[in-house]
């Protein structure tokens, strides 16, 4: 049985990131199982995040536009995986309703 891919591709991350930092941005959906960061020029690089739960794939695409070093990060997924549709709905339900009932700060933006 082959395993579902959870990865998400996060665009336009400046290149002073380290990928210290972007595991530690991501951790916060979950456990990140694996990063490819792909430098694009001089200001600008990319990567590639997979996880290892499939809420985590979920919540990292809610952090499209977050900011991270000054810069909004845009976040797709990496490759349509239809296998994993199912869990990934579910998952996307659960974390709109607990975002639904959190209340965030002023300055915070998603």
């Amino acid at each position: 049985m082959s395993r579902l891919n959870f990865t998400i591709q996060a665009l336009n991350i400046r290149s002073e990131v380290t990928p210290e930092e972007l595991i530690l941005f991501f951790s916060y959906c979950g456990t990140v199982e694996k990063l490819l960061i792909n430098r694009k020029n001089e200001q600008c690089q990319s990567a590639l995040i997979t996880f290892r739960q499939p809420f985590a794939y979920q919540t990292a695409l809610l952090l499209d536009n977050a900011i991270l070093a000054g810069e909004p990060v845009c976040i797709v997924p990496a490759k349509k995986n239809d296998g994993a549709q199912q869990h990934i709905s579910s998952a996307y339900a659960a974390c709109n309703l607990w975002l639904q009932q959190m209340s965030l700060p002023s300055n915070y933006s998603l």
